[in-house]
C-alpha cells in the first residue's frame, strides 16, 4: 500500500486515503526494523511529496526503524537539505545520533558525518 501511494499519488494528504496511510507509516515505524530498500524509497518519496507534518514525522520514524544503510543515506539527505526546517533537521539529527548508538547499519563514512552533527 506504501508502495502504491509513493508511486501513484501527487499529494498523498489530498488524493490518498490518510487514515490508511498513518497506520500503516506507524506499523513500519513501530516494527520495520527488517524492512527493504524498497519501503526506504517510498518513505522518501511519501516524505518528499506531503507537506503534512505529522505524516513527515512518521516518515523520518521509519527511515530511523528500518536498520540499512539505505535508510540512514535518506534520512541524512534530509537532515543535509537546506531546504529542512529547524524542526525537521533537529528531529533527523536526533534519530540519526540514536541509530549510531544503537549500532544499526550505516556506512563508516555516513558515520563520521553523524558523528560530526552538533559539533560544526
Amino acid at each position: 500500500m506504501l508502495a502504491e501511494i509513493a508511486r501513484d499519488s501527487v499529494k498523498p494528504e489530498v488524493d490518498s486515503d490518510t487514515a490508511v496511510l498513518r497506520e500503516a507509516l506507524t506499523f513500519i515505524s513501530a516494527n520495520g526494523s527488517a524492512a527493504k530498500d524498497k519501503t526506504v524509497r517510498s518513505l522518501a518519496k511519501v516524505y518528499a511529496m506531503t507537506d503534512d507534518i505529522d505524516l513527515r514525522d512518521l516518515c523520518l520514524a521509519g527511515l530511523y526503524k528500518i536498520n540499512n544503510s539505505s535508510a540512514k543515506n535518506e534520512l541524512l539527505a534530509i537532515y543535509k537539505d537546506p531546504r529542512t526546517d529547524v524542526r525537521v533537521r533537529n528531529l533527523s539529527a536526533h534519530y540519526l545520533k540514536l541509530a549510531v548508538s544503537e549500532g544499526q547499519r550505516i556506512s563508516s563514512r555516513n558515520v563520521a558525518a553523524i558523528e560530526a552533527i552538533g559539533s560544526n
